[in-house]
């Protein structure tokens, strides 16, 4: 492979996501025996399935899980079988974040809301199958709670260091080029991820900033929270953290040189009042976060 290929490959870690749903179907005995009278088939020569759940019941949590994948498959590039995928090295946390976090959390949730109430959904599943219905044909609670709709992220060794490295060099040229073409769309995709995600981390502490100050000019708040400063201060470091090469940029290292300055640390006290110098107080908050949003949008619009 050519080094620009190497290059690009470098950026990229390998990861596998491994899931584990629940059988959704099951063979019909007596729909079974019917087609192959019907058919005047050999006995076992065709099968009938029956579905073992009413949508209503399945669907929140088979709706949840497959979001799992779709984070994953929206933030990789696909590389080998068995559902492996390169994720940019700068994307790579955010995307792990996503689906250990918030999408995993909502496939808890509702695998829980199926799971408490498990007597009752095999009560429907008895009325919705009729005679065909079978225990047998569905897990357990425990299990239901422990082994199904399970998502798992596996590190896998990177491409650079695996054999299909070396079976990418003995490649085609014309193959090697579209590999490469495909990892550079992937990592431009991921930049735009990661700029998004960095833009959204630092802006929304400051636009809900700017919603309370004019909250408490009109009367519809009453306290400036210490939090509300506290998650400025917050989303400043968590971008640090990420990017860490980000903040050496012109316009953002001046955005948080002035959100630092004169905006976390004005005390939460003079902003509160109505006193002229807290009115004065809020009008320097906001003035400052507005003018740090657009220096934000600036800073990954042009420089990164």
């Amino acid at each position: 492979m050519n080094g620009n290929g190497t290059s690009v490959l470098a950026q990229f870690a390998c990861v596998r996501l491994r899931q584990r749903g629940i059988s959704l179907t099951a063979q019909d005995k007596d729909a079974s025996k019917t087609l192959v009278a019907e058919r005047n088939a050999e006995d076992g020569s065709m099968v009938a399935v029956a579905r073992l759940f009413p949508p209503k019941l399945i669907n929140p949590v088979l709706s949840a899980h497959r979001d799992v994948r779709q984070c994953f498959r929206d933030h990789s590039v696909g590389w080998m079988l068995d559902g492996a995928g390169l994720i940019p090295i700068r994307t790579y946390q955010l995307t792990v974040d996503r689906i250990t976090g918030p999408l995993s959390q909502r496939v808890e949730d509702e695998r829980r809301a199926l799971a408490d109430n498990w007597d009752d959904v095999l009560s429907e599943c008895r009325l919705y199958r009729g005679d065909g219905f079978r225990v047998e044909d569905y897990p357990t609670e425990t299990d239901l709670r422990t082994r199904c709709f399970t998502s798992e992220l596996i590190d896998l060794p990177h491409p650079l260091s695996s054999p299909f490295a070396k079976g990418l060099e003995e490649a085609s040229t014309i193959r090697v080029e579209e590999a490469e073409e495909r990892i550079k769309r992937a990592n431009a995709e991921g930049l735009k991820m990661l700029r998004n995600e960095l833009v959204e981390r630092l802006s929304a502490p400051l636009r809900k900033l700017i919603a309370k100050c004019k909250a408490l000019e009109t009367g519809d708040a009453q306290v400036m929270r210490q939090s509300t400063l506290e998650n400025v201060e917050e989303a400043i470091t968590v971008v640090c953290d990420l990017a860490p090469d980000v903040p050496a940029t012109a316009h953002l290292k001046q955005a948080l040189q002035l959100i630092l300055g004169q905006v976390v640390k004005l005390p939460t006290a003079s902003l509160s009042g109505d006193e002229p110098a807290c009115k004065t107080y809020r009008q320097m908050a906001v003035d400052a976060s507005k003018q740090s949003l657009e220096l934000v949008n600036k800073a990954f619009a042009a420089e990164f």
